[in-house]
């Protein structure tokens, strides 16, 4: 299954970016505050903050990404974002450690995926010249949990790389790379396709399939599809 959208239309890419950089001064100033509230520690930088209800009890909860800064004086803008925290009510976190990256992981995109609490967690790190490795979060049994799967988004002139969630007929995630088979970037491409589905709180691979379509990918080739929720920066 390929999932490929066409966001070509008029005044998408200029509404885009004006929806990205508020979305961008948004995350700064809740991490400025969440800094202020003791939840980031004194010598770490916060690179990513929001508002999502990630264990379904209904209320919102604060989501932050923090590390220690790339300077000793902390005065680096980006940080080793080693930490993916989610405060829940009366400030109990529930914590998962990242992997050091350059630069500081962030969530690009947050959905329910057919979960029966909660939500999932996108988060960009592992960076590379094509694009970040995509890891998965939820909650679980009171603690926050890698799903397991690795996806990837970006790519170059030769290859993309995305992914999209489907809700029917059973919740799925699919990774889409494509590669160039030529002559040029308007020719041929092959696009194999890993479908995920879950089974509890992990997402198991379930199937592969290889498919060839002509024609360059369009943008949407390269990012979190709508359906799993991306945030406004990265849609």
């Amino acid at each position: 299954m390929v999932v490929w959208l066409n966001c070509a239309a008029p005044g998408f890419a200029a509404s885009a970016q004006r929806s990205g950089r508020a979305a961008v001064l948004a995350r700064a100033g809740l991490c400025a505050q969440a800094k202020r509230r003791g939840y980031v520690p004194p010598r770490d930088v916060c690179s990513d903050a929001f508002w999502a209800d990630v264990d379904g009890d209904g209320r919102r909860e604060l989501v932050l990404v923090y590390g220690r800064a790339l300077s000793a004086s902390g005065s680096s803008p980006r940080a080793y974002g080693q930490t993916l925290a989610v405060v829940r009510r009366h400030g109990r976190e529930l914590r998962a450690r990242l992997r050091p990256s350059i630069p500081a992981p962030s969530v690009v995109a947050i959905g329910r995926l057919g979960m029966s609490r909660g939500a999932a967690l996108f988060v960009a790190t592992d960076w590379s010249s094509s694009g970040p490795q995509v890891r998965v979060y939820s909650v679980f049994r009171g603690r926050l949990l890698d799903a397991g799967a690795a996806l990837s988004m970006g790519g170059d002139a030769a290859s993309r790389f995305g992914f999209a969630c489907v809700s029917s007929p059973r919740p799925e995630v699919i990774q889409n790379d494509y590669t160039l088979l030529g002559p040029n970037i308007y020719g041929r491409w092959r696009v194999t396709s890993f479908t995920y589905v879950w089974v509890g709180h992990t997402l198991r691979l379930a199937s592969r399939s290889v498919q060839s379509y002509t024609g360059l990918p369009d943008a949407s080739a390269s990012r979190p599809g709508p359906g799993c929720g991306p945030l406004p920066v990265y849609g």
